[in-house]
């Protein structure tokens, strides 16, 4: 039956009552059963299951409706008239009411984000070095990532929101080196921290393993050869378009 049901499936919901026709009389012997059982305010006298799951047994909304789809097809589907069809008998509304209900008692899942640490920072430069999304698009991750890392940065500090503005974004001239400190200072023009933009200096120095001084010295002699100009923007991509927040969150994912 279910194998028909993934076929012909018309994405129709509605509930199945246990009270009318029990789960052995249409031959449900899977896990939709215990779906179907744990609603029976609609058929307080009907028996559960001999095959439904435990209280435990946690199902997402999403999985009830569409459990509940299938048995409604069935009943279409061979014509048979159920408690549903009539619509002075208030069962359709006391279904929607439990799938609410339901719904709301599911504590959401939030997306667990997880702290860059300096060991996983070693392995996505590491990865870029090796070659993914190109020399250029490899180079210009790589330092946005350490610029990000070692100068404490948000990404919207170092990306445009919408497309490049040199008086908000970082430009080729907003970056000093001093070879002789081996250190950079990057000029942050446009902070949250900063709503007058009156400026903040960002100090990256060098390290033996992941060095922001040598990428950005590479990435800046990279963009002079491009024949940049001072008011040009530092992060680029494959276009020399200054790079989008959006775009940088999607290649992080």
């Amino acid at each position: 039956m279910w194998n028909k049901f993934l076929i012909e499936w018309n994405g129709i919901s509605l509930f199945h009552d246990l009270h009318i026709s029990p789960t052995p009389d249409i031959e449900l012997f899977t896990d939709v059963a215990a779906t179907i059982t744990k609603f029976q305010a609609l058929a307080p006298h009907a028996q559960p299951h001999p095959l439904q799951c435990p209280p435990s047994s946690q199902l997402k909304n999403v999985t009830v409706k569409t459990y509940l789809a299938g048995v409604r097809f069935f009943y279409l589907q061979r014509g048979i008239t159920t408690i549903f069809d009539y619509r002075g008998s208030g069962a359709l509304n006391r279904l929607q009411s439990i799938m609410r209900g339901y719904k709301k008692l599911q504590a959401p899942t939030p997306r667990k984000q997880l702290p860059i640490t300096f060991t996983v920072l070693a392995r996505i430069v590491c990865t870029l070095r090796a070659g993914v999304l190109g020399p250029l698009n490899d180079l210009v991750m790589e330092c946005m990532c350490l610029t990000a890392f070692f100068g404490f940065l948000r990404c919207g500090e170092i990306t445009c929101a919408a497309r490049f503005d040199p008086s908000a974004n970082i430009c080729l001239s907003d970056i000093k080196f001093d070879f002789a400190k081996r250190k950079c200072t990057i000029l942050l023009k446009a902070s949250k921290t900063d709503p007058f933009r009156v400026g903040v200096p960002i100090i990256l120095f060098s390290n033996s393993r992941l060095c922001p001084f040598s990428s950005l010295r590479k990435l800046f002699y990279t963009r002079t050869l491009q024949q940049a100009s001072s008011e040009d923007a530092l992060f680029v991509d494959a276009q020399h378009t200054g790079i989008v927040s959006v775009l940088a969150q999607q290649s992080a994912d």
